[in-house]
């Protein structure tokens, strides 16, 4: 079990799609090849997201977790990745 903390953050051009930005900034905080990663379309509709961000409301905020990070768009086009607490899980 890693205490490590990875965080990651970076403002997007506006041409870029954010859901590749996320696919990218995650694998740099990963070390590893984009490629490599489990596809992040398991885990969240990338396209909805691009939908929302591209929407335009500055004041929009999207928050989820992924692969192990907690993350934050925002619709003035800001992406924050912070590896997520470890969670205790029950089934009772």
């Amino acid at each position: 079990m890693s205490t490590e903390n990875r965080t990651a953050a970076s403002v997007f051009e506006s041409a870029d799609r954010v859901s590749l930005r996320l696919i990218e900034q995650v694998a740099d905080v990963e070390h590893r090849d984009s490629r490599d990663l489990p596809p992040l379309g398991q885990a969240i509709d990338l396209e909805a997201l691009d939908t929302l961000i591209e929407s335009g409301s500055s004041t929009l905020t999207v928050t989820f977790t992924v692969h192990g990070y907690d993350v934050i768009v925002t619709g003035n086009r800001s992406v924050v990745l912070d590896s997520a607490p470890e969670r205790d899980v029950s089934i009772e």
